[in-house]
């Protein structure tokens, strides 16, 4: 509400008697909206007033003064008796505004500050001043400051204007600062032609300002209202002044845009926050300093580019800068290579947009480089999201001062630091001095995805000056790109690596792609190696990770011990490459794949240990994981290396898809000096024979394997006296060779110059006959004396054969493949044939449990006179044995075997040779026939069987082969009693040969036999179908004989005359042979 002085209308008497009433006063001001009642001694009667005035109530007398101005009187009557009052209603003051040109000046400045005062009423500009607290030296009738005797401080004045009763008030808050300048730095204009300063210059991100400039040439301060400001100056040194006191809209985004050059000093930052210097001196190459007073950004100040190419910039001291706000500076000082230093402000500097490349090659020129004070720089509070939140390359080709420090930052952990927050952040850096240390340590709250890069390269330009690394208490766990984190990084020393979480393989699995290839000069410890919790997770990329380990390193300074690789995983994300994993490496100790799991896929593992060199005198390449490696390729695979042994486990390595071998295990000595031998193991086949993935069937590349490998028992000499692999090697070649490619796929040579295969009796010979006549050649391969040999490889049962066990191998264990056909004495090797005829192998193997050598040792069959036959005449001969030698017990037996000789004199269109009689309805329950397809033939011997489950037909499986009229033939039918359908429970051999028709017998029951058995006939009612020819040796078993036991039964005859094969003492089968007919002998 507005108070103030009357217009002045003064009191008068009453027209009527003294008043009886009152309204509390007699002035009141025309902005009070307020109603009044009298008061009155008498209620009651009637009021009037005059002159009139709107709203009066003639029956309280109440009134309302707003927005009236006036003299009036009132008349109250009562009772016959009249009394008035007299009221003034003033106009009031009303103040609009009352401001001062600015809200802050400096104290001891000559300018004087005046009011302006607007408003309404007779008062409005006849009031007073005053202000709080003291200290503002103030006119109180005029409102005028000196600010030469003023106090800095903040004021509260107060305006009250000068009407008596109806009088208003207006404040206004003023600043007396510190003396004040503005933006001001400084240029020189060499001598010669006079030249331009360009400057852009804009308040916000594009609006014009309303400041001052000061060119500082002596045209003095002129209006800037522009976005962009030029001067062109003569030969002298000029302090250029923006955004003095008595600017209104200032100049916050600014950047020199021409004559760069002439700027050489930054003076006062002035007052103003800044919202950007993107640019702002890009380019000054004359700039030495800026101005250590504070410096205030804007909330997200955009730095981008501010010193870029600032050459001859000696300090990038910020400790005064204020950045709370957040700022963005991509390239801030990139190329400020004659910066001394660089110090940050101790408080929170968040991170609004990109800070990328913020220091790149920043003390690059200096001997010494650059003393980076930056510990303890905060980010919290940072609002960056996505790819502008990074410090990718911030430190990339700066050349660091010893006594940098890096240590406890602190990262925003309200979410994690995205994309490539910090690749490349030191990448191909520089460390000054020898046995510096790069302080990195206790990044605890680090919550970073990426690491790609981070140490790339640091002092790869100067080679080893035993520089330290320490990352202790850097925060992994949120990790999951390590990719080249520390190629080409030649530190000596990496701490806190041991001290590292488990990282985070949700996205595709951890990457280790190159992680410390080419680390030349590091040698890590037993003490201070990649964590176990590091190392123990899914992987999704390993290709590289170690190649080049310490590969400068000499033998007098020692290497390190390998990298840990903990229960490193591999089988859940499956990379496939393992290529150069430790290609070129140099390590004390062996590593240790014992705990690792492989990827479940095919991988490829070229140059895998390449050219590594062992120190250690117990060195062994061992690939031995927690589940079996599949590779595609072992080309190169330890080519080169330095290692005492290289071994390949069964069940451990599967190649059966790998398609080169070139080079795998060449020019490989088993020490650094070339003095010591390597010992090479392959795998061997299991106790069952299987080689379990070891397997050359996809090979195709077999160049220079082995080549120049100083191998076990090689000379001294030139490596073209060289034998790479022992001769227990070259046989396990050989052996899973003929058993994968016995036929070359395209590379037809295996060089093995100088190398020795187990020779005459040991039956990997035969491998090699095999692959030789299948066109594999092997350089200049040679035999040696076999481990053993026997003094016979046949006898007959019940006999003994001695061996002699080479001198060169002794100490190995002797087996039997059979111990039915032979048994031997495991120590001496003395063979005793067994009851079985047969070929099994005698097997000497050495204590090392991969070497061996077996031989073939054949028990002859056991024979017996064979003088007679019966020869069928084929009207009215057979043979009727009593009842059913399969029967036993009155129950059929469901499985057997039928064997004889026939020679059929070649006449006629079918025969039975055998038959046994089911019923006279369907008369087969199992028998042999033989069919011509005329009367002439030819003629296929056909096994019939008759199912209990079907009635009404036969099952007839033909011969492949026919019959030779006149020649003795061998016929045997093997039914194997199994329960379900399959095509292989009828079998037919014709001269010990399986037949390939096959018969889907869906019944395993032979239908039971009512009639007995006949011989050279069947009966239908009546004998019928007669054979025409001789019959011998005619037997049945009640089990089915395999197809090597028909063999011999066949091969037992051949090219003896008298002689057949005595089935009663063929072992294990003579107690189920139920039925022999010897035909006359």
């Amino acid at each position: 509400m507005n108070i103030g002085a009357g217009i002045g209308i003064g009191f008068r008497d009453p027209i009527g008697g003294p008043a009886d009433f009152s309204y509390g006063q007699t002035e009141f001001c025309d902005d009070d909206n307020e109603t009044y009642t009298p008061t009155a001694e008498n209620p009651g009667g009637t009021w009037s007033i005059s002159p009139t005035l709107v709203g009066f109530n003639t029956t309280t007398g109440a009134f309302s003064p707003f927005d009236v101005t006036g003299t009036f009187v009132i008349t109250h009557q009562f009772g016959g008796k009249t009394s008035t009052k007299t009221i003034v209603l003033n106009d009031s003051d009303d103040i609009v505004t009352f401001t001062y040109p600015f809200s802050s000046y400096p104290q001891g400045n000559a300018t004087v500050p005046a009011p302006t005062i607007t408003g309404t009423g007779p008062g409005i500009n006849t009031g007073t001043f005053s202000a709080t607290p003291a200290g503002l030296s103030i006119n109180a009738s005029t409102g005028d400051i000196d600010l030469t005797q003023s106090s800095i401080n903040s004021y509260v004045i107060t305006y009250t204007s000068g009407s008596e009763f109806c009088s208003d008030t207006a404040t206004f808050t003023l600043e007396v600062e510190n003396p004040y300048v503005g933006f001001k730095f400084r240029i020189v204009v060499p001598a010669g032609f006079a030249q331009t300063l360009a400057l852009e210059t804009v308040n916000g991100a594009s609006t014009a300002p309303a400041s001052v400039i000061n060119w500082g040439d002596g045209t003095g301060v002129q209006a800037l209202t522009t976005t962009t400001a030029s001067n062109s100056f003569p030969t002298g040194t000029y302090d250029v002044e923006i955004n003095a006191f008595n600017s209104t809209t200032f100049v916050d985004n600014f950047s020199v845009t021409s004559g760069e050059a002439l700027v050489t000093q930054i003076i006062d930052w002035g007052g103003t926050p800044w919202y950007s210097l993107d640019s702002a001196f890009e380019n000054c190459v004359n700039l030495t300093t800026f101005g250590t007073g504070t410096f205030k950004g804007s909330t997200g100040v955009d730095l981008t580019s501010c010193f870029e190419g600032c050459t001859s910039l000696i300090s990038l001291d910020l400790s005064n800068w204020d950045i709370t706000g957040g700022s963005t500076m991509n390239k801030f000082a990139f190329g400020c290579s004659s910066a001394q230093i660089v110090d940050f402000p101790s408080s929170n500097t968040p991170i609004s947009g990109k800070w990328s490349n913020a220091f790149e090659l920043v003390g690059s020129s200096l001997t010494d480089g650059c003393d980076f004070k930056l510990d303890s720089i905060n980010f919290t509070g940072s609002t960056a999201v996505g790819s502008n939140n990074s410090l990718e390359n911030m430190f990339k080709q700066v050349k660091i001062k010893p006594s940098s420090k890096f240590t406890n930052w602190v990262f925003d952990t309200s979410s994690n630091a995205q994309d490539d927050f910090l690749k490349d952040f030191f990448i191909n850096s520089i460390v000054t001095g020898t046995n510096s240390t790069l302080d990195v340590s206790g990044w605890t709250t680090c919550n970073v995805l990426v690491f790609q890069s981070m140490f790339e390269g640091i002092n790869s330009s100067l080679g080893n000056t035993n520089l330290t690394i320490d990352v202790t208490g850097l925060n992994v766990s949120s990790g999951r790109n390590f990719r080249e984190m520390f190629k080409s990084c030649m530190a000596s020393n990496i701490t806190g690596l041991s001290g590292w979480s488990a990282p985070d393989p949700t996205v595709g699995g951890v990457n280790l792609y190159r992680f410390m290839q080419s680390t030349n000069y590091l040698k890590l410890t037993s003490t201070d190696n990649l964590s176990n919790a590091f190392m123990s997770t899914e992987l999704g990329n390993i290709d590289g990770a170690f190649r080049s380990y310490g590969s400068q390193l000499t033998s007098a300074e020692g290497y390190g011990v390998a990298p840990n690789l903990a229960s490193m995983d591999l089988s859940v994300r499956n990379p496939p490459a393992l290529n150069s994993l430790f290609k070129g490496s140099r390590m004390s100790s062996n590593v240790d794949f014992s705990n690792v799991a492989f990827p479940t896929i095919l991988a490829t593992t070229t140059g895998m240990f390449a050219n590594v060199v062992f120190s250690n005198s117990d060195s062994e390449i061992k690939i031995s994981g927690t589940n079996i490696l599949k590779t595609s390729s072992l080309s190169t695979f330890a080519s080169g290396s330095r290692v005492k042994k290289i071994t390949l486990e069964n069940g451990k390595i599967d190649t059966s898809l790998m398609t080169t071998f070139a080079g795998a295990f060449s020019n490989i000595y088993g020490s650094e000096d070339l003095s010591e031998t390597v010992e090479i193991t392959l795998p061997s086949p299991d106790a069952n024979g299987s080689w379990n993935g070891f397997s050359f069937a996809s090979c195709s590349n077999f160049a220079s394997c082995f080549v120049g490998t100083f191998g076990t028992g090689s000379p001294a000499g030139p490596s073209s006296l060289f034998e790479s692999i022992s001769s227990c090697q070259v046989n396990n070649l050989l052996r899973v060779l003929n058993t994968t490619q016995t036929t070359p796929i395209t590379d037809t040579d295996i060089v093995l110059n100088n190398c020795k295969y187990s020779g005459p009796q040991a039956l990997v010979s035969n491998d090699y006959s095999t692959l030789i006549s299948n066109g594999w050649t092997f350089g200049t391969l040679a035999s040696e004396a076999p481990y053993f040999t026997l003094s016979s490889y046949s006898l007959p049962s019940g006999t003994t054969a001695t061996a002699t066990i080479n001198a060169a191998y002794t100490g190995g264990t002797f087996t039997s493949s059979n111990t039915d056909i032979a048994t031997v004495e495991a120590s001496t090797g003395t063979v005793t044939t067994g009851a079985d005829p047969g070929t099994c192998q005698i097997k000497y193997t050495l204590a090392d449990g991969t070497c061996y050598n077996e031989v073939d040792f054949t028990t002859s069959i056991a024979m017996i006179a064979n003088n007679f036959s019966f020869n069928f005449d084929g009207v009215n001969d057979y043979i009727e044995v009593d009842g059913d030698p399969l029967k036993i017990s009155g129950v059929q037996q469901n499985q057997f075997t039928i064997s004889a000789w026939i020679n059929f004199d070649g006449a006629g269109g079918q025969f039975q040779i055998i038959g046994g009689m089911r019923n006279t309805t369907r008369p087969f329950s199992y028998g042999i026939r033989l069919n011509g397809s005329t009367a002439t033939g030819p003629w296929k011997p056909v096994f019939i069987l008759s199912s209990a489950a079907d009635s009404t037909s036969n099952y007839q499986l033909y011969a492949n082969d026919n019959i030779t009229p006149n020649e003795w033939t061998h016929i045997a039918c093997v039914a194997d009693g199994t329960a379900s359908p399959n095509t292989s429970r009828m079998k037919l051999y014709i001269n010990g040969q399986l037949q390939t028709d096959t018969v889907n017998w869906q019944d395993g029951n032979v239908q039971p036999s009512e009639n007995p058995l006949m011989l050279g006939a069947y009966q239908q009612g009546a004998p019928y179908s007669y054979f025409d020819g001789k019959i011998d040796e005619w037997a049945l078993w009640n089990t089915p004989l395999t197809g090597p036991q028909i063999l011999d039964i066949y091969n037992g005859r051949l090219g003896v005359i008298n002689e057949t094969v005595d089935l009663s003492k063929y072992a294990n089968l003579g107690g189920n042979l139920v039925y022999w007919n010897r035909m006359g002998d």
